[in-house]
Formats: structure tokens, C-alpha cells, sequence
């Protein structure tokens, strides 16, 4: 077992280290390891883990570890946002640092990033660089690293840039958090950028860095089975969720999360043309073959745009999963989005 990071009552906790997890046996042994080693860089710290209720042995293995353990009751959500929100009311940190569970954690960059913070009180969230190895064998690491191991000890700063959005694990400022309302618990999927958003708008800054802040063990390319995981796992309900809730932001919010998921919503809208226009073709119209026609091919035109963007390889099962997922934003922005104030706070707390 490793030691438990010291923390200082009179002054309380500097660092709150907050990692979700959801069947992660094979990976959250190496992430607690590099999490526990990133506290010992502060005099005041606690980790807590909130697991979405776990089928294997996620548990069992975190409880060797000197931290924290909650467990999402059955009467919340299991989503990274519900964990992050039972996280964050669970911990008394100055500073949260939100990691997932398939990740392992740069030592130094935290403490770069506290210093930062520190010095910088405008800024409500800094994030680093995810060093994900590519999947499916053409991986850039033969093992991945440690976060530690790609660190850049003779750094004592980091080189921070302004970014309007954060995603991953990321270091949060308390205070400024808590003013904007903390976490959406009943978002599925985009929760990072849909607070982005809200801090944005009360004025606050998100910061990035070039340095590495963690490194991501189970990294994903969007394939067929990743779209159909994501749909499956309600993250494409979730970005629609996220479209609901900005109505109660007004319609600048709105506008900017629609224009966000601008080609989800194009690649729908143009199958259900080609649907509308082919039924139509069958009970009765001269002139549909044409207009058909030149949907397709403004379609066609859409697709080569991508393509010029984002390459052509692999640009049909890109839009594919465009319309699958637009499928899921659409359910999404229809279910009904229950108010923050309404989550649940019985968590189960196993140590």
C-alpha cells in the first residue's frame, strides 16, 4: 500500500483530487499510483474516486490505495458529470483536479499548474496536453507512458494559451465553479463544454498548456464501434441534452452549442430530405428526380468539403457516424432535462 499524502486541517486542503471511474480493472491501478504520487507534491491534498457503479473489479483494486471511494446509489445517473458533481461536493479542496480513471497523471504538471493558479486568479480552469497512443495496434508507443515519464523537470512554468473550452482532466478552481454553478449532473455527454461556456460567459478564463498533463490508457478513434459505443452509452443524448439546457441560457448559448454541432444537425437534416423526397417520388411527381438529384449532390459537395478538411480517408464513416449520433442529439434535446438542484446527494461511501 502505498503511503497516504499528508493534509493540514488548519490551513484545510489545497489540491482535491477527483477521479471517476466505470470498469477500469485493468487500468485504475497505474492511475491511482500516478494520482497518489501527485498529491505527495502538496502538504494538503485528499483523493477521491466516485465509481458509476463498477461490474468488475474496479473497487476492490482502488480500495488498496490510501483515498477516498464513493459509489453513484442507483437513483443517479452514471455519467463522468454526475461524478464529477458527487466529487466535487465531497471534497474541500482550494483546487480540483478532475481525472478519469484510464488516465495516468503528470506530477509536475499539477504543481506547474497550482503555481499558475496562484498567481493567475482570473482563471477558473487550466488543462494540458492528453497524450493519447493511437488504438488498433499503430499505436505511437508500443506500452504508453506514465504521465511522469514524458514531464519536462527543467520547466519550472508552463506555457499557458487562452482556449475557449476545456475537455479531459483538467485542473478547477473552487470558487469560481461553484459561481457558475458547478457541474450539470444530468448531462450524458459534452459537460466540459457546456461549462466552458457558462465560465466564459461570467468572465472567467480556461487556459491550456503545451506540456503534458496526463496520458490517456485507453485511448479512441471514432470507428463504427466507437460511434455505436457513444450512442449506446447516451453521450450523443447527452450534446442534445446540452442544446435543452441552453435554452434556459438564452439564445446566444443556444446559438453557439447549435453552431457547435452544426454538421450532426446538416447530416440529419439532409437524410431526412433524401427520405422526404424519395417517398414522395413514389406516390406522384414529375419533377422530383431532379430535385433529388440535386440534393444528392449538394450532399456529395458537403462530403468533399469534409473531405478537404479532414482528408478523405475514412470521410464516408465519418458522416455515417454523423447522422448516427445527430440520431442521439435529436432524442437528446427531446427527453426532458431535470434541474440541476434535483441530483440526488446519496451517495454510497465504501471508504
Amino acid at each position: 500500500m502505498i503511503a497516504a499524502p499528508t493534509r493540514d486541517s488548519e490551513h484545510g486542503v489545497t489540491v482535491s483530487f477527483v477521479v471517476i471511474t466505470r470498469n477500469e480493472e485493468q487500468r485504475i491501478a497505474r492511475c491511482l499510483e500516478s494520482v497518489v504520487r501527485a498529491s505527495h507534491s502538496f502538504d494538503s491534498s485528499e483523493i477521491i474516486l466516485v465509481d458509476s457503479r463498477s461490474t468488475d473489479s474496479t473497487v476492490k483494486i482502488a480500495q488498496m490505495f490510501p483515498i477516498g471511494i464513493l459509489v453513484l446509489s442507483p437513483s443517479q445517473p452514471c455519467s463522468p458529470a454526475a461524478g464529477f458533481t458527487v466529487g466535487t461536493r465531497c471534497s474541500t479542496g482550494t483546487y480540483i483536479v478532475y481525472v478519469g480513471g484510464d488516465m495516468t497523471l503528470n506530477a509536475q504538471w499539477v504543481m506547474a499548474a497550482v503555481d499558475f493558479m496562484n498567481e493567475n486568479e482570473g482563471y477558473a480552469v487550466l488543462s494540458g496536453r492528453l497524450l493519447e497512443p493511437r488504438a488498433e495496434g499503430s499505436a505511437v508507443f508500443d506500452s504508453p507512458p506514465d504521465a511522469h515519464d514524458s514531464a519536462e523537470p527543467d520547466s519550472a512554468r508552463l506555457h499557458v494559451t487562452s482556449s475557449r473550452r476545456f475537455f479531459g482532466p483538467a485542473l478547477v478552481r473552487r470558487e469560481h465553479l461553484e459561481q457558475t454553478g458547478g457541474w450539470n449532473p444530468y448531462l450524458t455527454g459534452d459537460e466540459e463544454e457546456e461549462l466552458s461556456y457558462r465560465m466564459r460567459a461570467r468572465g472567467f478564463h480556461i487556459g491550456t498548456t503545451s506540456e503534458v498533463m496526463a496520458v490517456h490508457l485507453n485511448p479512441t478513434t471514432l470507428t463504427f464501434r466507437e460511434t455505436i459505443r457513444r450512442f449506446a452509452s447516451g453521450y450523443s443524448k447527452g450534446q442534445g441534452k446540452v442544446l435543452k439546457a441552453s435554452f434556459r441560457q438564452g439564445r446566444k448559448a443556444f446559438s453557439h452549442h447549435l453552431w457547435r454541432l452544426k454538421l450532426y444537425v446538416a447530416c440529419d437534416v439532409w437524410l431526412a430530405v433524401v427520405v422526404t423526397l424519395v417517398v414522395l417520388f413514389f406516390l406522384d411527381g414529375d419533377r422530383l428526380p431532379m430535385l433529388l438529384l440535386a440534393w444528392i449532390v449538394l450532399g456529395l459537395a458537403g462530403m468533399l468539403a469534409l473531405a478537404v478538411q479532414h482528408g478523405f480517408r475514412g470521410i464516408l464513416q465519418r458522416v455515417v457516424s454523423y447522422i448516427f449520433l445527430g440520431f442521439g442529439i435529436v432524442q437528446g434535446l427531446l427527453q426532458r432535462l431535470p434541474d440541476s438542484e434535483e441530483f440526488p446527494k446519496d451517495a454510497i461511501r465504501i471508504k
